[in-house]
């Protein structure tokens, strides 16, 4: 049995559906989006306008594609780190 891979921040659910796919939902909007992984999904994490998903062999980390835009659901790639790397817990996190 697997268990449920999901992250939330403020607005923002993502989880894993079909095992290689990845879902963000905007909970006040109830508009979603669906990334395409082609991977097994291992783990999900959200922050502000930031989605981290790691696959089996590299994280890939996607950017909203307007950030200043509250109810934006556009995310585009942005940065892939080609590592295999194994964790107990994915944070996603910033400086100002």
């Amino acid at each position: 049995i697997f268990s449920t891979v999901h992250g939330l921040y403020h607005d923002r659910y993502a989880y894993r559906d079909q095992m290689t796919d990845v879902i963000i939902q905007h909970l006040i909007t109830e508009q979603k989006v669906r990334i395409k992984c082609k991977d097994y999904v291992k783990k999900i994490a959200v922050y502000k306008d930031k989605l981290a998903v790691q696959l089996p062999s590299k994280i890939v980390i996607y950017e909203l594609a307007n950030p200043g835009d509250e109810q934006d659901m556009h995310y585009q790639s942005a940065t892939k780190i080609q590592q295999r790397l194994d964790c107990n817990l994915l944070v996603v996190t910033s400086s100002h």
